[in-house]
């Protein structure tokens, strides 16, 4: 309980992990007790949380770590089986581990309250070519001032989602989110929200999650 003398308050609530919340014109009558400041605090952060695995998920430690987010680059090293970047904001993250003897592996993953792990997989020794993905996905015309053409093969039926993000992590707008048989998939993104109104030009994340895995690829609105 906190203890103000009469009269009417602005009061704020907010915390390192959400944004801010104000309640204006709230009168304290002396003697009384005031009830009903009740705020409503959005998380929008949280700590993005990084592991490096081998085939066998058994965990590596000693890689050197270089993230591009939201707030800019984070860089850091792997130790005791995890590396944490505390209070970091909702949006799509990626970059690369560096291990001695093999080539960097690259990484992706968008920050949100159900997913807070981004996770790198050393799977061989070797190059590996991380411009082309296991889905067949195509992406064109990119960049793109109208209608975006998006096509993927499933090799696997199941769940799939094709979702359009921001930079900031914000879902703009789900192309898709059904159960497929195994295929070549046709779709298109008009450049607009979920409210039907038309996006500013700006870089956007297409992320498709399938039986096959999960893919991200950068988008261009003119």
């Amino acid at each position: 309980m906190l203890s103000v003398s009469a009269g009417t308050y602005t009061v704020t609530a907010d915390h390192p992990y959400t944004d801010a919340d104000s309640l204006t014109s709230i009168v304290v009558v002396a003697g009384q007790n005031t009830d009903n400041v009740d705020f409503e605090l959005e998380i929008n952060r949280a700590n993005l949380v990084v592991f490096a695995l081998d085939q066998y998920n058994n965990p590596l430690n000693g890689l050197d770590v270089e993230i591009t987010g939201p707030e800019g680059i984070l860089s850091g090293t792997i130790v005791d089986d995890v590396l944490v970047f505390e209070n970091q904001p909702y949006g799509f993250y990626d970059g690369y581990a560096y291990m001695e003897g093999n080539d960097p592996e690259y990484a992706y993953d968008t920050l949100e309250m159900t997913d807070q792990d981004l996770v790198f997989y050393f799977l061989n020794v070797g190059i590996k070519d991380h411009s082309e993905n296991n889905l067949g996905l195509d992406i064109s015309p990119n960049p793109s001032g109208g209608n975006v053409k998006i096509s993927l093969i499933l090799e696997e039926a199941g769940m799939v989602s094709v979702k359009v993000y921001s930079q900031q992590g914000q879902m703009i707008k789900s192309v898709l989110e059904d159960q497929l048989t195994r295929g070549l998939y046709n779709l298109e993104w008009n450049g607009t929200n979920e409210e039907g109104n038309y996006v500013p030009a700006g870089m956007y994340v297409l992320v498709v999650r399938t039986p096959q895995g999960k893919s991200a690829s950068v988008m261009i609105r003119k």
